[in-house]
């Protein structure tokens, strides 16, 4: 990957040596979609290589629509520092797109809006979701297809749908092992883990979490980090809120109380006082 992204920053150095803006921006699109969040980033954590050169790239196009110039801001306000930045050039790049009609310019505008959660509602984003899904199904793109079916997973779990989350998930499922990418096959597992967890297997969950980790931070051990560390997060709250429960239930059951503790007594009392024939008394 290192040698890759090397070749890429010599070739956009070469076409702006030669004043060649759309050959500048196909270097830094192929740069920065080898770093996007909806791939291997981090959000808050921008690809400070792929910036410099999207912005050098943004600079040298005419300010005029094109499909290179709305590529650009999409992957740009993926690359965010700000929220700010992040829903200014996440909202031109989709106007743009829409204008232009390309499903390539569309499916980095769209993929910015998903990663919107600062600035854009849940039901908001499940609707750009469900766009990705059919406009990329229908131009053939596959991978931005299999991306938008997991956003929708998470989106309807965030509305309350299981049903359709769980559906959508092997709707994903399929897609991520047909087309063998790791990067899918690695949400996949995350995803594995988080769907355990909320069935209350919280043992499987906690192995499918490390797994995930170790597959993740092959590529980008930072965000591997931090996806598990919020894992074990949640992990650890359920099960403080199960010992909790647990405990709260002990305390609240029925123990033998005195007068029960009386009777047993007075039985002890009977038994002593049986006569030498072994029969009771007559009180």
């Amino acid at each position: 990957m290192a040698a890759s992204r090397a070749a890429l920053e010599r070739a956009f150095a070469l076409a702006r040596g030669l004043g060649e803006a759309e050959w500048m921006a196909q270097a830094a699109l192929d740069l920065g979609s080898s770093s996007s969040w909806g791939l291997w980033e981090d959000l808050w954590l921008p690809d400070e290589t792929a910036v410099r050169l999207l912005e050098g790239a943004l600079a040298a196009l005419p300010e005029v629509d094109s499909v290179s110039r709305a590529r650009v801001l999409g992957q740009l306000a993926v690359q965010f520092r700000t929220e700010d930045e992040l829903h200014t050039r996440s909202e031109q790049a989709l106007q743009m797109a829409r204008r232009l009609h390309d499903p390539l310019a569309l499916t980095d505008a769209l993929g910015a809006r998903l990663v919107a959660w600062p600035v854009t509602g849940a039901d908001e984003r499940l609707t750009y979701a469900d766009e990705l899904v059919v406009m990329a199904d229908a131009a053939g793109l596959r991978e931005p297809a299999v991306l938008g079916r997991q956003f929708r997973v998470i989106l309807l779990l965030q509305r309350g749908d299981v049903l359709e989350a769980e559906a959508e998930l092997a709707r994903f499922e399929y897609a991520a092992r047909e087309l063998r990418q790791p990067i899918l096959l690695v949400h996949l597992q995350w995803l594995h883990s988080m769907w355990a967890m909320l069935g209350g297997r919280l043992d499987d969950a906690e192995r499918l979490a490390a797994e995930a980790f170790a597959s993740h931070s092959r590529a980008n051990p930072l965000g591997a980090r931090a996806a598990y560390t919020g894992q074990l997060a949640f992990l650890r709250r359920e099960r403080g809120r199960r010992l909790r429960t647990w405990r709260a239930r002990r305390a609240a059951a029925p123990r033998p109380g005195r007068h029960a503790r009386s009777r047993r007594g007075a039985g002890s009392r009977r038994r002593r006082a049986r006569d030498s024939r072994g029969r009771r008394p007559r009180w």
